[in-house]
């Protein structure tokens, strides 16, 4: 495979579209095409949805019981319709009541949450909220609790 300089193609280093030659090697539009395909729309929303529902729980919500969650992952439907939350609470598991407790206190202040979101995001259509517990973080634990042990035998 010949490179671009000894097919005889100038390689713009500073490239960008209204310098770039007609049918030159542009590293500028190699780069915008890769920065479109990694982080598309529904995924950038869903970065900012973290974000800013991170510091709404953590700084304006009035319930004590928003202070021990750590938002662990967010994603979003294509139509950005639906955003699923992922939450974990600091020093519980999956089967304490707390937990419990926790995602039923998000539900009811879903709406205050989604109306804030909009008006922060500026969003056309603001995707409705689902919050899930994420085990992932005391499965992280229990793993490495067992590496351990395994390795101190």
């Amino acid at each position: 495979m010949r490179s671009a300089e000894s097919a005889g193609l100038p390689i713009l280093l500073n490239a960008s579209k209204e310098n770039a030659p007609v049918g030159a090697f542009s590293l500028y539009e190699n780069s915008q095409n890769m920065n479109q395909q990694n982080f598309s729309r529904p995924t950038r929303v869903a970065q900012e949805i973290k974000k800013t529902l991170a510091d709404l729980l953590l700084r304006e919500a009035k319930d004590p019981r928003f202070h021990k969650i750590n938002l662990t992952d967010c994603k979003i439907s294509k139509d950005l319709a639906v955003a699923k939350v992922h939450f974990a609470l600091i020093g519980h598991n999956q089967d304490d009541p707390e937990v419990a407790n926790v995602l039923q206190a998000l539900d009811k202040a879903k709406g205050y949450l989604r109306s804030e979101l909009g008006r922060r995001l500026k969003l056309r259509i603001v995707p409705d909220i689902r919050f899930y517990y994420d085990s992932a973080p005391e499965h992280a634990a229990y793993i490495e609790d067992l590496i351990n042990k395994a390795l101190n035998k």
